[in-house]
This record gives structure tokens, C-alpha cells and sequence, in this order.
């Protein structure tokens, strides 16, 4: 579990790091609606991370395990893709 956890973070992580970027130089072009799809990306990630933290059933905790794996391995082809 203790891999996924943080695989889940480098995850959340990135995609932070992007957003800031994103937000960044779409408040330089005044572009404030997109400003707050960007922010409400954050926020859902937040939301997500609270609440994975508060779960203590253990079948979902295992489904969530598999559904970080997922994710890992999408951001992984993602890279590659770059």
C-alpha cells in the first residue's frame, strides 16, 4: 500500500505543479474562467485526498488501490507520450 500512496502523491503532486503553471499564464491573458476550472481541479483533488485519507473500510480501500495503479500507469503513457 505504501507504494501506491505514493505514487497516488507524484500523481497529485504533477498535476499541482501543471496547474500552477496553467493558472499562471492564463491570468496573464485575463482568461479568469479558466482560472477557475483550474482551481476547481485543485479543489477536486483536495476532496480526494481528505477522503482517502478518512477511509477505513477495507474493500474499498483495496478497489481504490487498483484504481491508483490505473492511474499510475496512465501518467506513466502520458509521459512517454511527451
Amino acid at each position: 500500500m505504501e507504494q501506491n500512496v505514493r505514487r497516488f502523491a507524484s500523481i497529485i503532486r504533477h498535476r499541482s505543479e501543471e496547474n500552477q503553471k496553467a493558472f499562471s499564464v492564463l491570468f496573464k491573458h485575463n482568461l479568469v474562467g479558466n482560472c477557475f476550472s483550474v482551481v476547481r481541479q485543485e479543489l477536486d483533488s483536495m476532496t480526494r485526498v481528505i477522503y482517502l485519507l478518512n477511509i477505513k473500510d477495507n474493500i474499498e480501500r483495496n478497489y481504490l488501490r487498483v484504481v491508483v495503479g490505473i492511474l499510475g500507469m496512465i501518467y506513466a503513457l502520458l509521459k512517454l507520450m511527451r
